[in-house]
């Protein structure tokens, strides 16, 4: 062999050599970041009453976590929890739990979708950011555009009360409504600011906690994993609204969270509702009412269960 030639071809390995690497890199740290996405089913073993406990190495032992949880149904034996669900942390057992917040027992079988997402944080109602049936919040503030979910947390500091709950209950409906930007003073504190808001707009905003998260940019660039689905006359179906999307066509694997939004001040969706599947992926009333037209739901639709 000519050795003019040897050290290009040595170049040339090195670089072969490093790129792999970067792309292995890239690759090991994308899955890396990929967050949580659990499905439990409440059985015998892990449910008593109105709670489920959470054991998974994903979770355990990690109070500092933001718990997003969304009901789903299936068709073959769907299981239908119609009340309010939020999640606390059980100091004691060094478990995250799901719980129905007005004591009814949890049905054996019914399953909750579970995502620990890369972008949240915790907001708490109060004095200072709490009016009417609203609580607003600073994240993702003047960002009309913004995908969220959110979760109500039971008593979030626990640990500071050594271990005696001491938390708010959420007995109704939430939803998302972003509150327009005001320029003439006086400018409210909720100018630009996303609230968390009572379906049911009778009951005043309460001191309660919530994980917020904002699911613009999961996925990837190519694909993003979130949408906005409004129901209408072409997509309702007596109790539920047929979503059409590719993230959700044909993927009966897909792992689904949803949450009620408002940019606009549309209608109040008074109600809890499930995602379930059958031959396509839906949204369903658990009261078995109609669907109302003009609900938007923000959607986040997972390839697949990425925890254990």
């Amino acid at each position: 062999m000519n050795n003019s030639i040897r050290p290009s071809i040595y170049a040339g390995l090195v670089r072969a050599l490093v790129v792999i690497a970067l792309l292995a890199s890239a690759s090991a740290s994308a899955q890396a970041a990929l967050p949580i996405v659990l499905q439990v089913t409440s059985s015998a073993a892990n449910t008593s009453g109105n709670i489920l406990t959470i054991d998974d190495s994903h979770f355990n032992a990690k109070p500092s976590l933001n718990l997003i949880v969304t009901q789903t149904v299936f068709s073959g034996t769907p299981v239908f929890n119609n009340n309010p669900v939020g999640v606390f942390y059980n100091v004691a057992a060094k478990r995250w739990t799901i719980f129905n917040e007005d004591g009814v027992a949890i049905p054996p079988g019914a399953v909750f979708n579970v995502l620990v997402p890369k972008f949240a944080t915790r907001i708490n109602g109060g004095t200072n950011n709490s009016f009417a049936n609203q609580t607003f919040f600073t994240f993702r503030k003047r960002n009309a555009n913004a995908l969220l979910l959110q979760t109500h947390v039971y008593d979030p500091f626990p640990m500071i009360t050594n271990g005696v709950f001491n938390g708010i209950i959420q007995g109704g409906p939430v939803g998302f409504f972003f509150n327009p930007i005001v320029t003439t003073t006086p400018i409210p504190p909720s100018s630009g600011c996303w609230s968390v808001f009572n379906e049911n707009v009778l009951v005043p905003a309460l001191a309660a906690a919530y994980t917020v998260a904002d699911v613009t940019k999961a996925g990837t660039t190519a694909t993003p994993y979130s949408f906005i689905f409004t129901t209408d006359a072409s997509n309702i179906v007596s109790t539920f609204a047929t979503i059409t999307n590719p993230l959700t066509n044909a993927k009966p694997n897909a792992v689904l969270f949803a949450s009620h939004i408002s940019t606009t001040g549309g209608p109040v969706f008074d109600k809890f509702f499930a995602v379930g599947y059958d031959g396509n992926w839906v949204i369903i009333d658990e009261d078995n009412s109609t669907m109302p037209t003009g609900i938007s739901f923000v959607v986040t639709a997972f390839p697949a269960v990425t925890g254990s």
